[in-house]
């Protein structure tokens, strides 16, 4: 089992970043799709045409007060993970708040329970730095990793993908940070083509990324129309794969994803929404 959480529990868990000591290619501006307030995503985690997991996303906005900033549209991406079947026990529940305009994180928190362990693992993120409390039945540990250029979230990477251009030969370099491993991975990321795949939901046109990590090599599928959702995803190494099985849209995002002001410069406000505690 724990071949399959490190690839698609939750379905984000391959991203990473370039090499220890190697410079981060400049990651192409990103453009806010047109995600939606409340969106529903419900996926299932395959194996040989078996379901393993099914993998639940909840995205709401919301706004913080940043220092500097004044007030920022944010957003809550939550992801849950529960196994298929019910004689597994099995919980995976992580939340990622970050900014959507930069698409960048502020912080994180998940809970993996299964019948041999509990780990609650805590991220804040600062410029330069991504500060780590993970605490298991064995203790504490915390630990401060230093950073270069944008860095992302692990548990954010499908997320973020939706918002890169989706034209063919693209390719980037991005950091992601593994918190519940304690560590910054590496990753590379290519747009290849265009595929239709067959849903559950029918059949939906995507571009097809390849991302790429020192295991690794994943192909994503994003929908070319937008929201631009992630509709699947294949490791073809272990015959695992992710698919939309299920969607409910939500409200218009009326962001219109513009550049990051400069620190004490205004930031446009949005109508606050509320977010279920």
């Amino acid at each position: 089992m724990r071949n399959v959480l490190r690839v698609v529990v939750p379905a984000m868990a391959l991203l990473g970043l370039g090499c220890p000591g190697e410079p981060a290619a400049l990651v192409p501006r990103l453009e806010a799709p047109d995600w939606q307030d409340g969106e529903t995503a419900v996926y299932e985690v395959r194996r040989n045409d078996s379901a393993l997991f099914v993998s639940r996303q909840v995205l709401r906005f919301d706004e913080e007060l940043l220092p500097g900033y004044g007030p920022v549209p944010t957003a809550l991406l939550t992801t849950t993970v529960e196994p298929a079947l019910s004689r597994q026990f099995f919980y995976d529940s992580t939340t990622v708040v970050f900014r959507r305009d930069t698409i960048l994180p502020l912080r994180s928190f998940r809970s993996l329970e299964t019948d041999i362990g509990l780990f609650d693992v805590e991220t804040r993120y600062e410029p330069g730095s991504a500060e780590i409390r993970r605490q298991s039945i064995e203790g504490i540990d915390e630990r401060r990793l230093s950073t270069r250029g944008p860095v992302y979230d692990n548990e954010m990477m499908g997320t973020v993908l939706r918002a890169i251009p989706l034209d063919p030969g693209t390719r980037l370099k991005v950091q992601a940070v593994v918190a519940i491993d304690l560590r910054v991975m590496p990753l590379e990321v290519a747009v290849l083509g265009t595929k239709s795949i067959a849903t559950p939901l029918g059949d939906i046109i995507c571009r097809e990324v390849e991302v790429t990590s020192p295991a690794k090599r994943v192909r994503f599928w994003y929908e070319l129309e937008q929201p631009r959702r992630l509709v699947g995803l294949a490791d073809q190494e272990s015959g695992t794969e992710l698919m939309l099985v299920d969607w409910t849209a939500g409200g218009a995002d009326e962001l219109s994803g513009e550049l990051p002001p400069a620190p004490g410069a205004g930031v446009r406000r949005v109508a606050r929404v509320p977010v279920p505690r």
